[in-house]
């Protein structure tokens, strides 16, 4: 298995190049550049034995993923990435239907260069931890940027979790808000990709979505949130809930948070569940999302002190 390493139920293959370091150092390191096998979760190694001939064999860092590395991996969902590691290459994890949490172990020195596209298209990615193992606020966060934010430098800015990085964030959401829902469609049809949605009416009720997604994240993680931009976040999520001409942000609730209930409270606490809505949300959760049924169910009593409790469990 020359200059191949397993990791798992992966193989993965890999190749020597030279690197000269901004202090002009010369060394050699290895770049991922395919795999094979499947498997949840990858752990790439920090180090691997390159063969150069038997009296050459030496062990040499990984300090690459290259372009294309792990592109269209359908069973991906979890990996993680050695401190060793300096660059990931474009595409070098797209396509992954089922990733959804990246674990960049610390390094020491510059940050890692996370190349475009490096995860484009990666529709479930959820965290994407940056010098720390546990996903939270800010892993959401950063993850947010390579799929509905379409933000990928702010993964290369140096400063991710500082007070600027949370605002380039917020502008990057702000203008995003701005946004026609209909600008982009016509580059989705020159792409050929336009069979994702069956007309424009589609293409915009997927990015109304999208902006919605984004503001429930935000304020559901309010670290160095501006006041003003908070008001338009929430509004956004207000202007487009249960009972409103477009109900994108209910929608984003029921399927892509699957009826959290952490979520259902910041509804809540923006406004967004009110007398004239709640029952038709109680009946959007007939047959599933027990809990968050029982959640409603009890806010109404408590909050609107109207009605039998057992009308609720009816709907």
């Amino acid at each position: 298995m020359a200059n191949k390493i397993q990791s798992g139920n992966y193989i993965l293959s890999f190749r020597k190049r030279s690197h000269t370091s901004e202090k002009g150092v010369k060394s050699e390191e290895l770049c991922i550049t395919g795999y094979e096998g499947h498997g949840a979760l990858l752990e790439i190694p920090g180090t691997a034995l390159y063969e150069d001939g038997e009296e050459n064999s030496r062990e040499l860092p990984v300090g690459v993923v290259g372009k294309k590395a792990l592109l269209g991996n359908k069973g991906l969902r979890e990996v993680h990435i050695p401190a060793s590691v300096r660059r990931v290459g474009q595409w070098a994890f797209a396509q992954c239907d089922q990733l959804a949490t990246v674990v960049f172990e610390k390094r020491e020195g510059r940050h890692v260069v996370i190349e475009r596209g490096a995860f484009d298209d990666d529709r479930a990615i959820k965290d994407i931890c940056i010098g720390y193992r546990e996903p939270d606020g800010l892993s959401r966060l950063v993850a947010a940027c390579c799929y509905r934010l379409k933000a990928d430098h702010l993964l290369n800015s140096g400063d991710i979790g500082s007070r600027l990085w949370f605002s380039k964030w917020d502008t990057g959401l702000s203008s995003y808000l701005d946004e026609p829902d209909d600008e982009g469609y016509t580059n989705v049809v020159l792409c050929g990709e336009e069979d994702i949605y069956a007309s424009v009416p589609d293409y915009m009720a997927a990015k109304r979505r999208s902006k919605a997604a984004l503001c429930i994240l935000r304020l559901s993680t309010p670290i160095e949130l501006d006041t003003a931009l908070r008001k338009k976040f929430a509004d956004y999520i207000l202007g487009h809930t249960k009972g409103c001409e477009s109900e994108e942000a209910w929608e984003v609730l029921l399927t892509d948070l699957k009826g959290s209930i952490e979520y259902m409270e910041l509804l809540a606490s923006l406004g967004g569940i009110t007398e004239s809505n709640i029952d038709a949300m109680l009946k959007d959760l007939e047959g599933e999302h027990a809990e968050t049924k029982a959640y409603l169910i009890g806010y109404k009593q408590k909050t609107f002190s109207s009605g039998d409790v057992f009308d609720a469990f009816k709907l």
